[in-house]
């Protein structure tokens, strides 16, 4: 009784908190409209003085991204839920393709130990997608000098288990209790806003799933345990997402 309460309240916070972006999205979208067009107003007043002109101009850019995020939150509450059958081996594969040339920019060796017959999950290829890159980029921030990121994955019981793990400095213990709370990071200020976990958790919710963190100095694995298929068919059977 208590696990079907908690299971209740989570997916009642997960519905508030899509009602609060949508909230959130729409209050800041006004007056954000409505600052870009005196800024607009101001750059064509200071078209003569190309110091003003200049700073103006990065005002309205920085309005951009602002107003980019609005829409990304719109968007977020608004997405429908779209699900197919998903091999997991090919979507791994392509995570650590693109997940590549940054890895290796930075020194990372990245290693993929991945099972080659895997349960096909019903999931949104995207949001999961999202999920995973979101860890990979969690671990890469981890190892500013260099290290090693792993991806697994492997069979659990009818479903399947995926881990990452990277060779950073860990997480502190104070903060692995929160870690996938809203608006906690280790990283300084102005580099990342501590919602990146916070969305993988919620992904990984939405898709019946659970996902982990441990973490000790030299090495942090986040654990995502994904449910299968009804039929319990491998990926191999079952194909992948037709959107991919």
């Amino acid at each position: 009784m208590f696990a079907l309460r908690e299971e209740l309240g989570r997916a009642q916070q997960m519905a508030a908190v899509g009602q609060m972006a949508a909230s959130v999205a729409h209050q800041v979208g006004t007056p954000l409209n409505l600052i870009s067009g005196y800024v607009q107003m101001l750059q064509e007043d200071a078209a003569a003085d190309p110091r003003t002109r200049r700073r103006l101009d990065i005002v309205q850019q920085q309005i951009g991204k602002v107003a980019s995020v609005v829409r990304s939150m719109l968007d977020h509450a608004r997405r429908p839920d779209t699900r197919w059958p998903v091999a997991l081996g090919t979507l791994l594969a392509h995570v650590a393709d693109v997940s590549r040339p940054k890895l290796d920019a930075s020194k990372i060796a990245l290693r993929v130990n991945v099972a080659s017959e895997l349960p096909t999950v019903e999931a949104d290829s995207q949001e999961l997608e999202l999920a995973l890159l979101n860890l990979v980029n969690n671990g890469l921030d981890a190892m500013p000098e260099g290290g090693t990121l792993t991806i697994a994955a492997c069979p659990n019981g009818a479903g399947v288990r995926i881990e990452i793990t990277d060779t950073g400095g860990g997480i502190p213990p104070e903060l692995l209790p929160r870690v996938f709370d809203p608006w906690v990071t280790t990283k300084p200020a102005g580099h990342g806003t501590g919602l990146g976990l916070t969305i993988t958790r919620d992904v990984i919710a939405r898709h019946g799933g659970t996902i982990s963190a441990a973490s000790a100095p030299g090495r942090t694995t986040f654990t995502i345990d994904l449910p299968g298929p009804p039929g319990g068919n491998d990926e191999e059977a079952n194909g992948e997402n037709p959107d991919r």
